[in-house]
């Protein structure tokens, strides 16, 4: 784990990286050697004249010594005697100037090998690659990261470089530093090759892999995991090659932004192989396109909304989206195309009408008698079904499915509607249960609520698919101040917002539509 500073890029996640991996250290370390090596050449300097008389009184005294071997090579017999004894002498004088020169020159010789250690060390320092520039995906689509940003090595080392998610600023004590080896001394570069492979097998980081089952709705995934190898010897470091049941932790979507068969990136938590989560993709990462929370309309938390993450997917809903729908089990039921629709009146189904800020499409389903009602609405929550006097009735055998598409910076939505939401209204005309009559309890301890499955299209392309049921009863989902229980929610994911209380549970709901 390391750091690396974005020098361009973000498009889809897609960056260009620079990355360091000791320049810091390399030139504190050439900015010692310089100095290191310029004291020594002082000191080199300051020797020199102490070694130069030490040499010239040791060639003095050899010359004498071989002067004396010569005259008794060459001299008359009896002057042995007197020679052998002089040669003795000189013998001794040569080796005292030999151990002189030897106790200044040893120590000037030894500054002279350190420095040209220094000098080989420094050329290795100026020659090492201690930087260099990436293309790095992040691992979740944040495409303006800037500045300084934590990395992901993988498997622990920089085999695979990724930037973590969101872009986010290095931590030390979290992501510590990636350092060159040519940076580091001798020791450390000894402890850190002998514990690399047990620590990316038995402390792990990160891995990638492949997503082999995925269940958006429990937020968990099954991953084949790559084969990895330590650049120590090639040891296998997975201690499985498959690990099941991984909670996933994206966004804001966390698993819905999945499918089998995405790359995929597993971080191991307190680097332990028994909690791994998924934290995002290897490249090509893909968006959080819709979630559900608690929607606020002038200040009146009223009912649930679809809220749309990315710009430009709420422009392929309108004008030329068609939707189909379920309703308890029963459907399809192909809507119109959306359009605006300014008159007020007893309209066949479906019915469109203008919002401020977007449009809305309500009809009713009668449960019994398989067709629909027609009805006048005036407002964003049609109050009833048209009798045939004009009047307004509730009807009991009546379930409304209403959704109303607030488009993008819709004054309605505030900023939270950045980029568009369509609230969804589910409930009968009474304030009771309207019985799913005909349809099976496929909704975990709800089996007496209504389920509206939704398939939005565009084309050919399917921007939304998802079941939601309502709160109980009535009007839902619920008004202030008011406890309608909780919604059930498949195909998108929820987020509860601060302040709100827990209002939405997985739905336990085979989708019907494809």
């Amino acid at each position: 784990m390391g750091w690396g500073t974005i020098t361009g890029g973000g498009t889809d996640g897609l960056y260009t990286l620079a990355l360091d991996y000791g320049s810091a250290t390399r030139d504190q370390w050439l900015a010692g050697i310089d100095s290191w090596i310029l004291q020594l050449n002082i000191q080199i300097a300051g020797r020199e004249a102490a070694v130069l008389d030490a040499q010239a009184k040791t060639e003095a005294a050899q010359a004498a010594l071989q002067e004396l071997i010569n005259d008794l090579a060459s001299g008359p017999e009896d002057q042995s005697p007197r020679l052998m004894a002089e040669i003795g002498i000189a013998t001794a004088k040569f080796a005292q100037a030999q151990a002189a020169e030897d106790a200044v020159r040893i120590p000037r010789d030894a500054m002279i090998q350190e420095r040209n250690g220094l000098a080989k060390r420094k050329r290795d320092l100026e020659s090492a690659v201690v930087t260099g520039t990436k293309q790095a995906w992040c691992v979740d689509l944040t495409e303006d990261a800037t500045g300084y940003v934590a990395t992901i090595e993988i498997p622990g080392e920089d085999q695979a470089v990724l930037i973590a998610p969101g872009g986010r600023q290095p931590v030390l004590t979290r992501d510590g530093i990636l350092t060159a080896r040519e940076v580091m001394s001798p020791e450390q570069v000894f402890l850190a090759a002998a514990l690399l492979p047990g620590v990316q097998k038995f402390k792990p980081t990160y891995r990638k892999g492949t997503i082999t089952y995925v269940d958006a709705d429990a937020n968990i995934a099954n991953v084949l995991l790559d084969k990895a190898n330590s650049s120590a010897a090639s040891l296998d470091i997975n201690q499985t090659p498959t690990l099941n049941g991984v909670p996933v932790r994206y966004m804001e979507c966390d698993a819905a932004a999945f499918e089998v068969g995405s790359r995929v990136v597993v971080e191991f938590e307190g680097q332990s192989w028994q909690s791994p989560r998924v934290i995002g993709f290897v490249d090509h990462p893909q968006p959080c396109t819709w979630i559900v929370e608690p929607e606020y309309i002038n200040g009146s938390e009223q009912n649930s909304a679809l809220f749309c993450l990315r710009p430009g997917v709420f422009d392929s809903i309108y004008p030329g989206a068609e939707i189909t729908c379920w309703v308890n089990g029963s459907g399809p039921y192909a809507l119109d195309q959306l359009y605006y629709d300014n008159s007020v009146g007893p309209f066949g189904p479906p019915v469109s009408y203008e919002l401020e800020g977007g449009f809305g499409i309500v009809f009713y389903r009668d449960l019994i008698g398989g067709t629909y009602n027609t009805y006048t609405s005036q407002n964003v929550f049609p109050m009833g079904v048209i009798n045939g006097s004009g009047d307004p009735v509730w009807d009991t055998e009546v379930m409304r499915v209403s959704l109303s598409f607030y488009g993008p910076g819709s004054p309605v939505l505030g900023s939270r509607g950045e980029h568009g939401a369509i609230v969804i209204t589910i409930g009968s005309g009474t304030g009771e249960y309207v019985p799913a009559i005909g349809f099976p309890p496929q909704i975990m301890d709800a089996p007496q609520r209504n389920i509206a499955e939704f398939v939005i299209q565009s084309g050919s392309e399917t921007v939304l698919h998802f079941a939601a049921t309502d709160f109980g009863y009535s009007l839902t989902p619920g008004f202030p101040d008011v406890d309608y229980g909780v919604s059930f929610v498949k195909g998108v994911p929820f987020r509860h917002v601060p302040g709100s209380p827990n209002r939405y549970s997985r739905l336990e709901y085979s989708f019907i539509g494809s």
